[in-house]
């Protein structure tokens, strides 16, 4: 669900799990993480003064792994994915490519 600050709800949102979700600092865009194991990268926008979410030009991205959490750098370019199998990922959002893989870290929480 989008909510708005007053409470009221401005869309649903069906058929996904998501197990994080984190919004551009531009507030353009929402990545959000699958339990069917993809990264989501949906478009924000206005409408009626309002912001929803939009699936035209949804980008996916595969993982191998169930990501558990995200966070993205301060220009929204990268982020950082948490999985389940002990590794963190850095992803290049715009160019939609894997850019890093740190294994061996120990997972305690749903956070990084």
């Amino acid at each position: 669900l989008l909510w708005h600050e007053g409470g009221t709800v401005l869309q649903s949102w069906h058929g996904l799990r998501v197990n994080d979700l984190a919004v551009g600092h531009k507030g353009n865009f929402v990545i959000a993480l699958c339990a069917e194991r993809r990264i989501r990268l949906y478009r924000l926008f206005q409408s009626e003064g309002s912001p929803k979410l939009s699936g035209v030009g949804e980008r996916t991205f595969a993982e191998s792994e169930l990501s558990t959490s995200v966070t993205l750098s301060r220009d929204s370019r990268f982020a950082l994915v948490n999985t389940h199998g002990a590794e963190l990922q850095i992803w290049d959002l715009e160019d939609e490519t894997l850019v890093q893989r740190f294994r061996g870290q120990r997972q305690t929480r749903f956070m990084i």
